[in-house]
């Protein structure tokens, strides 16, 4: 397992060094979490670092505009970064709902995110605990109609 690890460890500062040095942006996505891709072959592993170390991707915040039809009337939100990508993924998952496991790539603190959307931003959003091995976790659900109005990935300078 040791020598794994290393061999794992070895390949990611290669590929992370790679990367740094390349100027071809990312264009693909991965859909599961950093463990599962530093035991994966080689091509998904390449995959992910492309995303997370890429000099042109590093720099750049999501800012989106989102419509919200609530009590027969309609609100514009407008947000930024990680809450951004978490009413993106709560709107793409419809009737299936999200997990953090679904979106590790990027949601380290989803739970904080819904919060910050129920909280400031009044989004309805259930919350079902799944039981697993070892405990449990929540699959989030929106239920408020929001639709997304524009999508832009800015310089943070």
């Amino acid at each position: 397992m040791r020598a794994s690890f290393l061999d794992a460890l070895t390949k990611l500062t290669r590929l992370t060094t790679m990367l740094k040095t390349t100027k071809k942006p990312a264009t693909k996505t991965f859909e599961g979490g950093w463990l599962q891709a530093l035991l994966s072959p080689n091509k998904i592993m390449q995959e992910v670092l492309m995303i997370k170390f890429n000099s042109h991707n590093r720099n750049k915040k999501l800012t989106a505009t989102f419509s919200l039809q609530k009590s027969g009337t309609t609100k514009t939100i407008a947000l930024k970064g990680q809450t951004a990508k978490t009413l993106i993924a709560l709107i793409k998952a419809k009737q299936k709902g999200c997990t953090a496991l679904e979106i590790s790539i990027w949601a380290l603190r989803l739970s904080g995110y819904i919060h910050i959307l129920r909280t400031k931003y009044c989004l309805n959003i259930l919350t079902k605990k799944e039981p697993h091995d070892g405990g449990s976790h929540g699959r989030y659900f929106l239920l408020d109609e929001v639709d997304i109005l524009e999508s832009t990935d800015d310089d943070r300078g």
